[in-house]
Parts: C-alpha cells; structure tokens; sequence
C-alpha cells in the first residue's frame, strides 16, 4: 500500500490553465461519427478502476465509468454522475443527487446503493483513494431514496469533495461486485470486460495491442459524437509520433520526444498545446544527517542551483521555474509573497563557509549524493545540480534507482543525503499535508515543525476557504524558512493531436462540461453535420375547394445532402387554430410527397412542415411555413364562362355584321 501511494504522489498528470497553439478550425462543429486513435504506453492492470494505481487505466475509465462528481481540466469540481450536491454548514455531511436516468451499460439503473457500495468497497478493500478522501473518516452512507446518497463524515474535511472528483473514485456497479467477496477476484470475469455509465461501452481489450469502446446511445447526458475510440498500446514515444506523423494515430496521450516538439508544431494537421501543470520536481535533504541538518548549507544548495539552466538543458524550455512553496495552478492556496532563495553563487559560498565547510586543497568541501528515479529526465535534473554544486565545492555523486528501490532507501530507510523527487501537488492543498507535512509518510525529509503540523491538520478540518488560506501561507512561509525541500520546476504536459478532431476536454468549448480524460465532446471534422434540417418548398399555394393538391418538399441536411429516412408531419392551420394532419411520403432522392384534399375549404391558410431526423442518438428537425390560399370551387370555372360570353358576343356581332351586310345588299338590290 505504501508503494501504491508514493506512485499516486508522482503522477504527473497535467491539467489547470495554459498556453495554446491551436490550428484554425475550418469546418463548423459539432459533427457525428468517427473513431479516435488515442496512442497509450501500456496496457491497464484490470478495469477496476479504484483498486490500484493505474496510469494507462485511468484515461480508459474515464470514458467507461463515471464518479460522483469529477474535475475539469481547470480542477472545477463539476458534475458527473451527481447533478447537485450540499454540504452541511459544519462539514460532516455532504447530499448528492443522481441523475434519475443514468444507467449501467447492461441496463440497469444506477442508484444511490452503487454509489454506497462503491465508497465501502474503497474503505474495506483500501483502495487507491482510501487515503486521500479518508475513508476511515466516513462515519455513515445512507441512501433516502434510489437517487439521493448522504455522506457522514466522523469530523470536517475540507478537501473531501476535491479528492472524491480524482482518482479512484470511479462508481461500480454493486448488482456485478456483490456477487464476489473480494473485488479483485480473478472469478470476476468483469475485471476484463467492465460495465460502466459513461459516454462509451466497452467493446474489447487485446493485450499489448489496443482497447476499444464504442459510443453509449443511451448516456443519460447525451450520446457522445465519436463513434468509436480505440486506445492503441505504443510504449515508445518516438514510434507514437510516428505513427501521428501517418495518420495511424490522433491523439498522444504521452509526453513527445521534447526534440520532436518543435518539429510537430510546425506539421500541417498538427496541433501541440502546452499547459503547466500542477506537479513539481523538487529535492530534499536528510534533515537527521550532517551537513544538511545546517539550514545555512540548505540555503546555500539553494542558491546554487540555477532553475533557468535545468528548464533549458533537462526539459528544452518546455517546464518552468518552480515559483514558491506551492503549485501556483490552485491560485487561492499560492502564497506569492515568498520564494524561493534566487541564485547567488558568491552568497552560497559565504553561507558555507559560515557554517564551517570550507574549501580543501582540492577545492572541495564536502562530498554528497543525489538519489533519484530511474525515469526521463531524472538524470539530466540532477547532472544540472551536479554541475551547479560543483561550483561551490560540493562534490556530488548521482544514485538512480527503480521507484521501488528508492522508496525503499530514501522513504523507509533514510538511507541518502539528497533526494529527487517529483509529484501532483493539486487537487487541494491538502496535498501540503500528506507530501510534507510532519508525520506523512512521503515526507522523506523528515521535516517536523510542530507549528506546520498544527495548522495543517487544523486547515484539513476547516470549511471556510479564506481561513484555509491563511493557514496553507503559513506553512508555506515556514518551509521557506526552514527549507527541507527546494522547488525546482513545474511541470507542463504537451498534448499532441491531429488538428481535424475538436472538442479535447483542454480546449474552451470543453472546460468545465467533461472531466479531464473524458472525451464524448470531442468531434471529427469528416463527421455528419449536426445541423437543421433544410426544407425546399414553395412559399405559397393557390388552390379551389374540391382540389387535390399534391405537395412536394425536398428535405436535405445543412451541406444538402439529401435525407431519405426523415419523418414529415404536415399540419394545416387557419387563424392559429389546427385543422388537420396530413400525411407524406418518401417519393425518391429526398423528395416527400403530402396530398392535401381542399374539400370544405375556403380562404386563406397555412400549412405547417416539419421534418426530423435522428442521426446516431441525435434528434434534428427542421421547418417550414407555406402559404395556402383556397377559393370557392366556382371560381375553378369563371375563365371558361368567360370565354363562352366572348365567343358568345363574337357569334352575335358577326351575326349582326352579317345580317346588316345582308339588309345593306339588298336595299341596294
């Protein structure tokens, strides 16, 4: 359990606000259809999503399963499976409300009692989050009804909600886990074919090669746009590029190369988008060894290190400067007024020599070590800070080992002068707590200031945010005092994509809709539009009562494409009020036909057409209004009475002309 939560304490996921460098996006969105390659580096350890820590999972649950509420690439807490949620004014109980129409993938409706089973399952089984949302703190579940779940909590915490949004906290289905006594029974045939709620089902997972899921039709927020999204197992980086570079793959969710970055942003087709992210590379010392028990050799090690040279030499200018004693990502917890010790190698020096470690004949002073992970780029921080140290006389000896390797040196054993260290430092700074706060068990420093432990458990159980604040400043003007740890850079992560898909849960249209590895907003440009649908028909008719008239319309999609399945209703309508409905057909090519029977009509009228569509779960419609003027059926025949009179007064006048012609002739006679 213990390496399970140092490995949860290095993720390094990327997530709050960023820089962008998106392409122009050309065509009008959102569309339906498409599947999305999404390059992973591994395959997941089982689909129970909260019962260890899984990198390659976790992006993969994210579309399957869902949590009670979960966290936006900004970490908002924003709805998920809960639509609203209310915490008591004294912190101990929280009241979550369902979506009354979700279900499970086999259709069974979810219900408050998956919610507390789920959160019982973590405290018995410990799972992943049993730490961080304190699942010995849970005094009670109750479920009121089917869709309302109450929360009880032994004594306030104030972070419950944000670590509830993370990680581990997937809902599962109780009427499958029930079944088994342990939920990682190997009879489980559910550890590898999962049943979630999310926007996509399970399809199939073959090992080292791909997992698929296919589009839920029936998410009860609404079918995603893609219709597919196969997660492709490539654990080299360089080969995942590749594989962008030919149109194989859509989306890295890895690190590039940092060399290959600049190239990839100059790609047509290509978009890169850099966000810093709330994870931290930082070093501690061995506060129960000498030299480093001397706060004057810390703050000279400070001094030495110079931050701008790790960002250009170990990530190539794509990380930056950490700044202060927390992440600045959770904004109201930052405290900015302090930071770290600037470098000023002259001041280093002096601070050693006053602290009695003065240059031998070598010119060194003390030799140290560097413990460190064995992952990219580990190594190249530390041979920068090699370099640095060097240069104030510290001769400095670089250690890598495996992660559990170096827990077991540094975190257990306290066997190391210097150690490197890297972690998510969000979604709360309650994270202060279980990283450095006294007593934590990642706290490998050791670092045990009586007063930082105080105001930090006090800050876990407080509700009032600005109280909070001035608790996390504190601290953090106490770990700038004393330093046990020094901030070396915060991370970014470099999301890589082919710029014809839109809607990635980093980009505006998305934040604060969709949790960060949650994809059913994301569309293809190549899919079927989502539009109105377009009506041609004449604006007007004229008809006489008794007629037959046959109405053609020509219904197509946004792009004129004609649409051959749709449903017409034709409804006639005189001063506001429906007379009658009138049924069409599909003639060809689009073309509906509807007869209209004028009997009984007169005056003027209008008819009402309206079509719609339904294209992969999504309902479209379209209408439109016709003028229809009927008059009285006599007036069908006017034009040949008409006629008749003129041929009539034609007959008489050259009857006349000829009678008078003949009267004329004969006088004449």
């Amino acid at each position: 359990m213990c390496l399970l939560m140092l490995m949860l304490l290095v993720l390094t996921t990327a997530m709050p606000t960023g820089i962008w460098e998106l392409k122009a996006q050309e065509v009008e969105g959102p569309r339906l259809g498409g599947t999305l390659v999404i390059a992973i580096s591994g395959d997941p350890k089982s689909f129970n999503p909260d019962s260890q820590v899984d990198d390659m999972g976790y992006p993969i649950f994210s579309v399957i399963y869902n949590k009670l509420v979960t966290l936006d690439i900004n970490y908002n807490v924003i709805p998920d499976l809960a639509y609203k949620w209310e915490a008591s004014p004294d912190g101990k109980v929280y009241t979550f409300y369902l979506y009354p129409n979700a279900t499970w993938h086999d259709g069974v409706p979810v219900t408050s009692e998956d919610v507390k089973w789920t959160l019982e399952a973590i405290k018995k089984f410990k799972g992943i989050a049993y730490g961080n949302i304190k699942a010995e703190n849970i005094e009670k579940i109750e479920c009121p009804d089917e869709h309302t779940v109450k929360i009880y909590l032994k004594e306030p915490f104030a972070a419950f909600l944000q670590f509830l949004a993370w990680y581990g906290t997937f809902i599962m289905p109780k009427h499958i886990y029930e079944k088994y006594e342990d939920w990682m029974d190997p009879n489980n045939p559910y550890l590898n074919k999962p049943v979630g709620s999310g926007p996509f089902k399970f399809v199939e997972w073959v090992k080292g090669d791909h997992v698929t899921v296919a589009a839920n039709e029936k998410f009860f927020k609404g079918r995603p746009y893609l219709d597919k999204i196969v997660y492709r197992i490539i654990p080299d980086p360089t080969t995942a590029v590749q594989a962008l570079l030919k149109g194989e793959v859509d989306y890295l969710h890895m690190r590039p190369p940092l060399a290959e970055v600049p190239k990839l942003q100059k790609t047509p087709g290509i978009n890169v988008m850099i966000r810093p992210t709330p994870s931290r590379y930082y070093i501690g010392f061995n506060l129960e060894k000498a030299p480093f028990n001397d706060i004057r050799v810390r703050r000279a090690i400070a001094m030495a290190i110079n931050r701008t040279e790790i960002v250009r030499k170990a990530y190539q200018g794509y990380a930056f400067e950490a700044k202060g004693f927390y992440i600045p990502a959770i904004s109201w917890a930052f405290n900015p007024n302090i930071d770290v010790p600037p470098f000023d190698l002259k001041e280093a020096e002096k601070l050693l020599d006053e602290a009695g470690y003065t240059k031998g004949p070598n010119g060194i002073r003390f030799k140290a070590k560097i413990t460190y992970f064995t992952i990219y780029p580990c190594e190249q921080v530390c041979t920068v800070i090699r370099d640095n140290l060097k240069k104030i006389g510290i001769d400095v000896e670089l250690e890598g080992l495996e992660i559990a390797a170096w827990e077991e040196k540094v975190v257990k054993r306290k066997e190391f002068d210097m150690a490197l260290c890297d972690g998510f430092h969000g979604p709360d700074p309650d994270n202060i707590r279980f990283r450095y706060g006294p007593g934590a068990y990642i706290n490998f420093a050791g670092w045990n200031n009586s007063e930082a432990k105080e105001l930090l458990d006090e800050a876990s159980k407080t509700v009032d945010q600005e109280e909070r604040r001035k608790m996390y400043w504190r601290v953090q003007e106490l770990m700038a005092e004393e330093l046990p740890y020094i901030p070396l850079v915060d991370l970014v992560w470099i999301y890589v994509s082919r710029s014809e898909f839109h809607g990635f849960p980093w980009e505006p249209e998305s934040q604060g809709k969709v949790g960060y590895y949650d994809h059913r907003l994301v569309w293809w440009e190549k899919g079927k539009p989502i539009g109105p649908i377009v009506i041609e028909a004449p604006t007007s008719i004229e008809a006489f009562a008794g007629d037959s008239v046959e109405l053609k319309v020509k219904v197509t999609d946004s792009e004129g494409a004609a649409i051959t399945n749709a449903t017409l209703t034709v409804n006639l309508f005189k001063n506001g009020e429906l007379i009658r409905t009138i049924g069409a057909s599909h003639t060809g090519g689009g073309v509906y036909l509807a007869k209209i029977d004028t009997s009984g009509l007169s005056g003027d009228y209008t008819v009402k057409v309206a079509a719609t569509y339904v294209l992969k779960g999504f309902k479209m419609s379209g209408g439109e209004s016709i003028s229809l003027t009927v008059k009285p059926a006599y007036m069908k025949y006017l034009p040949y009475v008409a006629i008749a009179v003129v041929v009539i007064l034609i007959a008489v006048a050259v009857a006349y002309r000829l009678i008078k012609k003949r009267r004329e002739e004969e006088e004449e006679g």
